[in-house]
């Protein structure tokens, strides 16, 4: 991979867009929009004839052709290295922490870990993701890969103390000192790297515990003092399975919920991934602390389990979608969020496609304590923007064009994606890696690694 050079300079207008607008918390399109960017920030956007009128003759003029711009996808929780669970992967069901069928991150080197993460960060620059919540083993290793492709990643290690391959091959949670100082002192360096970033930087760290089985009870209210302390955000796997359901109420005569609070780990510091099968009084307290809820639309789906979106935001919470270990496809995740959680909704027609959007931006940069820069295509916020070519197939008719994004159009349609002002995907390619090289690493290293 090659660094991320400034591939626009500081400034330019993006000329001849539909703009897809947040007015009064439902999103628009406004068509013969031009957004001037200056640096990393969107400094005006509104009607094309402004652009024309520009005053400075070497600002540069960049025509878009009529395309769709949204707000830059928030990916809340993903794991980019993770590939082994796309394919052959895809067929099982639950997730592939707890069984042996897919390769594990355990497996791998880091230098390996690394070249994964670069290729499944390409995947998700590609598909619209203009931030990333990445977690995973040596991430510290994967950072640099990550930073190279351009987009913004909020990376943690996976922080845990269990043996993750014996309770892979034989289901026994068994707790080991060494392993917890080892992903501490990943965790660590991570911090020791990116000390001092803030929002104008594209690397930020948070701590990810992965989860209440896997971490002892001790290391939790370790994590909590540690994000407390570094006034961090916190990332976690709760209510995923019944493997932790089980392991928790065994170990500690509470339910993960209740063994969170414990641990001063809810609140809205907290990105809490699945959150699946709880009951109401549950519910209600995730709400009532200001929890964000992420939902793996997909990654849960496919382990046959229903989705508790609309409960958790009648209770109130912030509720965001996000691809977890599959194709991270966040287009894909908009148009399941939207008609799945219509099965049992009292009222269906709530799940339109502006509220699938929101799940996807708005709501995701609450999450991150973004809502100020993020989220958003509006003057002041950060120009991360995603540029879908329009589709003559899938546009007909030309009425419910915010309809036809989520429900018809695909991530093939999805052809430039800008993030801090620079174009990290440029005519659908990466513009700062070679793809087919990484691609050709990363099946190199799965030949070594994946076996039937």
């Amino acid at each position: 991979m090659r660094n991320a050079p400034g591939i626009m300079g500081n400034e330019y207008w993006l000329v001849n867009v539909a703009a897809v607008i947040e007015h009064d918390g439902k999103f628009e399109v406004r068509h013969h929009t031009s957004i001037h960017v200056v640096g990393n920030t969107i400094a005006w956007i509104g009607d094309s004839v402004r652009a024309s009128q520009a005053p400075d003759a070497e600002v540069r003029v960049i025509d878009a052709h009529d395309a769709y711009a949204l707000p830059g996808f928030i990916n809340t929780h993903v794991h980019s290295a993770l590939l082994s669970n796309h394919g052959r992967g895809d067929d099982y069901a639950g997730a592939p922490i707890y069984q042996h069928r897919v390769a594990q991150g355990i497996m791998f080197s880091p230098d390996e870990l690394a070249v994964l993460a670069g290729f499944g960060a390409v995947q998700a620059a590609l598909m619209g993701s203009t931030t990333i919540v990445d977690n995973y083993e040596h991430e510290d290793a994967s950072a640099a890969y990550l930073e190279r492709v351009g987009i913004r990643c909020y990376v943690s290690e996976r922080v845990h103390d269990a043996d993750l391959a014996v309770l892979a091959y034989s289901g026994r949670y068994e707790y080991q000192h060494a392993i917890r100082e080892q992903t501490l002192s990943r965790q660590h360096n991570l911090e020791d790297r990116y000390a001092g970033n803030g929002d104008d930087d594209l690397m930020r760290v948070m701590i990810g515990p992965h989860g209440p089985d896997t971490c002892s009870r001790e290391l939790l209210a370790e994590c909590s003092q540690l994000a407390k302390e570094r006034q961090q955000l916190v990332a976690i796997h709760l209510s995923q399975g019944a493997h932790e359901r089980n392991q928790v109420s065994s170990r500690d005569s509470m339910d993960s919920v209740e063994l969170l609070e414990s641990c001063g780990l809810l609140g809205p510091w907290l990105l809490a991934g699945h959150c699946l099968s709880l009951p109401q009084s549950r519910i209600a307290r995730l709400a009532q602390a200001g929890t964000n809820v992420i939902q793996m639309v997909g990654a849960n789906l496919k382990s046959g389990c229903r989705l508790q979106s609309d409960e958790f935001a009648q209770a109130g919470a912030n509720v965001c979608v996000a691809t977890d270990n599959m194709m991270p496809d966040m287009l894909d995740c908009l148009r399941l969020y939207a008609l799945v959680n219509r099965l049992g909704s009292p009222h269906p027609d709530d799940y339109d496609a502006s509220r699938a959007l929101a799940s996807a931006t708005i709501n995701p940069a609450l999450a991150i304590g973004r809502s100020h820069d993020l989220g958003r295509l509006t003057k002041g916020y950060k120009a991360d923007i995603v540029l879908i070519e329009p589709n003559p197939v899938v546009s007909v008719p030309a009425s419910g064009e915010l309809q036809h994004i989520v429900y018809n159009y695909r991530r093939d349609d999805i052809r430039d994606v800008i993030v801090n002002g620079e174009f990290v995907v440029k005519d659908h390619a990466p513009a700062n890696a070679d793809l087919m090289q990484l691609r050709q690493e990363a099946l190199r290293i799965f030949a070594v690694h994946d076996h039937e």
